[in-house]
């Protein structure tokens, strides 16, 4: 008997795993009972909501764990939709555990805010949740290994990406080597759906009641070539059990001729006996030889004898359709970053967190008729500081501009040549970029040429125009990293440490020249 899906989810982010639970959508629950009817059970206190009398008259009690809910017997230690009483519904991203509603995580992740995270090499939750006052955060030019910010990564582990990771276990760095292929090295391979890192190669993953054996998952309890085998299988510390003979069942990790409750003895047509758990085995759920479908980036899992998925590492089912299964990848989902529904505004999703990157804010737009490319600001800067870049025809060219992602941050500017900018002290453009120069920019024609702000700051307000362009753009903190001399025109300047708005004094000091280069840090 075969059941389409449909889910109530349940999220768990970082190395943990979305679980989806699953319905009839073409047959309904009750079709599937033995007798072709509602089960025969009753309520009991634990399963009303209100403590008052349910709405189903009591006929007999349900099965050992679980209670009445309505027309079902639940399990309300575990059931989403009656999370410790009948009735209460956990929201969604959570999972109910012990008969309360809350996040949980797995793959030796924890939770920090509303997501789950590997506290010994995520930087921003090293050795602990981060604080926004800075605690458990590593700072710049620092990785996080194991659980401790430092310079350089402890042991054997490699630093990859801001992080310092075991390329033994990690499924994004699996294998990596010295450098993760930035200056050297090999950043390994990034395991796919289903796939585990085991001694830095990508294979298999199996459920926690399984075992891996010959290349596939196995549950030793009931498998018969694989009888009782403890993980690692046959290398190692581990065993490879028994291969039961003919006739004989495997019940319990033993080779019997019949099954241990709760156990149910299959018996194929074409192949030898065998002892199923039909509430929980996938391959046998609910009646033996009844498969539960594959589904993309999913295991297959039976759930009290109904068919379910589990959702890989990092995907999760945010549509709730079980046909496409766990559709979405909260590592990099703009519209489900980490977590269903998390949309990132304009912004990328990068290992499940919201960030600005260069592809957010690059431009090739033409600029003063020119041909150009640079970064957009308009955004950031309440229209006052529209773009900062190189227009092929006056200062460094479009090919001279560059924006590099960097682990902490991005860092753009021009190799060589003047860097211009736009600035609209009364956003007087609107989002619109200049068609036509009139020379250097004045209080007369603001939107001309102006030279890219200088740290500075037009000597307003004591203030890094650097840091305030990054901290405009929602970084912790930025800096002008390189500037030259030698250009007549004025430069922009913020109002306030923030960069929300900026201007100009359209005065210059000199030949004072322009800032050239910028880093912008998390």
């Amino acid at each position: 008997m075969r059941f389409v899906l449909s889910v109530t989810a349940v999220v768990v982010l970082g190395a943990g795993m979305f679980v989806a639970a699953c319905s009839s959508a073409d047959t309904p629950l009750e079709d599937a009972l033995p007798d072709g009817g509602a089960p025969d059970v009753a309520p009991t206190d634990a399963a009303l909501g209100d403590g008052g009398p349910a709405d189903v008259a009591p006929t007999t009690q349900c099965g050992p764990g679980t209670v009445r809910c309505g027309d079902r017997c639940v399990d309300v230690s575990l059931d989403p939709e009656n999370c410790g009483l009948c009735g209460k519904t956990c929201a969604a991203g959570e999972v109910c555990s012990s008969g309360t509603c809350g996040l949980s995580c797995t793959g030796g992740t924890s939770k920090c805010g509303d997501r789950c995270v590997d506290t010994k090499s995520d930087a921003l939750n090293c050795g602990g949740c981060g604080t926004d006052a800075g605690a458990n955060r590593c700072g710049s030019g620092t990785v996080c290994s194991d659980g401790t910010c430092a310079l350089t990564c402890a042991n054997d582990l490699v630093a990859c990406n801001g992080g310092c990771v075991d390329p033994l276990t990690s499924r994004q760095f699996c294998g990596a080597t010295s450098g993760c292929g930035e200056d050297a090295g090999s950043a390994g391979t990034s395991c796919t759906a289903g796939q585990v890192c085991a001694g830095g190669a990508c294979q298999a993953s199996c459920l926690p009641n399984q075992v891996l054996c010959g290349g596939r998952c196995v549950d030793p309890d009931t498998d018969r070539q694989y009888c009782g085998a403890t993980a690692p299988c046959d290398e190692g510390a581990g065993s490879a059990g028994t291969s039961c003979g003919d006739g004989e069942v495997c019940s319990g990790g033993a080779c019997s001729a019949s099954c241990a409750s709760p156990l149910t003895r299959c018996t194929p047509d074409d192949g030898a006996p065998y002892c199923a758990d039909t509430a929980g085995d996938p391959s046998n759920c609910g009646t033996c030889g009844t498969t539960c479908p594959a589904r993309a980036s999913a295991t297959a899992a039976c759930a009290n004898g109904a068919c379910a998925f589990v959702c890989t590492a990092d995907h999760a089912d945010c549509n709730v359709q079980a046909d496409d299964g766990c559709e979405v990848n909260l590592l990099t989902d703009k519209d489900n970053c980490g977590r269903c529904g998390n949309a990132c505004d304009g912004l990328s999703c990068v290992g499940g967190t919201c960030v600005l990157t260069c592809a957010d804010i690059l431009t090739t737009e033409p600029v003063w008729g020119y041909p150009a490319k640079g970064v957009s600001l308009s955004r950031f800067t309440s229209g006052t500081l529209d773009w900062i870049g190189c227009a092929t025809g006056d200062g460094c060219s479009a090919a001279s501009f560059f924006c590099d992602d960097e682990p902490t941050g991005i860092f753009f500017g021009a190799v060589s040549g003047a860097l211009r900018a736009v600035v609209d002290p009364d956003d007087a453009g609107g989002s619109t970029l200049p068609t036509s120069p009139n020379g250097c920019c004045s209080a007369a024609h603001p939107r001309s040429i102006c030279n890219a702000p200088k740290a500075n700051n037009n000597g307003v307000g004591g203030i890094d125009s650097g840091d305030a362009l990054c901290k405009a753009m929602g970084f912790a903190s930025g800096a002008v990293v390189q500037e030259t001399d030698n250009n007549y025109c004025p430069k922009p300047h913020a109002l306030s440490a923030n960069g929300a708005t900026w201007t100009s004094n359209f005065q210059t000091t000199g030949n004072d020249g322009f800032g050239q280069q910028y880093r912008c840090t998390r």
